[in-house]
């Protein structure tokens, strides 16, 4: 199984590197790599999790962490098929957010999961990341994202994902405040925090961002 997951990571790999480097058609003023190798990525992600739960995680005390994560990579995938108007929605932003928001749901389940089993101070952590973090996101949606002329439901809804996706992020540093082993999944939590409050500008209030896409 570690060559399949070698060969899935290569993949993926030559599928950014690949479309950033060769215009194989499709690139858009705001999309360097077309749609089609994006979803692919998305895609190779989400078997990946599928494989380390399946077999390197599967009968093991890991076994339902794995299984949140690769549920998670799927809601993810759902999203960004719905986001990329591949899934046809009434409203792809509410849409899509709805799938990213279940799949978050199912990372903070697994982060508190393996948090509880690593050490009983988890808790602490947990409480005092999620305060900060939720504190800071709050702001970020104030400053970036926050649009009353598009209208109270949108409003409130990109608030709302603000702050779950606030609780992944402090979940996951909480993991790396218990082993510094985990700081790449903090980091990585940081990452997606960052990248969908621009994301939520650009949808929200047009913004656009210089070197983005």
């Amino acid at each position: 199984m570690a060559l399949l997951l070698a060969a899935l990571l290569v993949c993926w790999i030559i599928l950014l590197v690949g479309s950033l480097l060769i215009d194989f058609g499709g690139r858009t003023r705001r999309n360097r790599i077309p749609l089609t190798a994006r979803m692919a990525m998305s895609v190779v992600l989400a078997v990946a999790a599928l494989v380390l739960c399946r077999t390197e995680m599967a009968g093991t005390t890991l076994a339902d962490y794995g299984l949140l994560v690769f549920l998670g990579m799927t809601f993810g995938l759902v999203g960004d098929l719905v986001m990329a108007k591949v899934i046809p929605t009434p409203n792809r932003v509410i849409f899509g957010m709805l799938a990213f928001g279940v799949g978050h749901l199912c990372y903070i389940a697994a982060f508190i999961g393996l948090g509880q089993g690593i050490d009983q101070s988890f808790a602490v952590g947990l409480a005092a990341s999620w305060l900060v973090y939720s504190l800071v996101s709050a702001l970020l949606w104030y400053t970036l994202i926050r649009q009353p002329a598009r209208g109270r439901a949108l409003n409130v809804g990109t608030l709302v994902y603000a702050l779950l996706l606030a609780s992944m992020g402090a979940a996951a540093m909480a993991l790396a405040l218990q082993d510094v082993r985990l700081l790449p999944l903090a980091l990585g939590g940081l990452l997606f925090i960052a990248s969908d409050m621009f994301v939520g500008s650009e949808l929200m209030r047009g913004t656009s961002f210089r070197s983005i896409g």
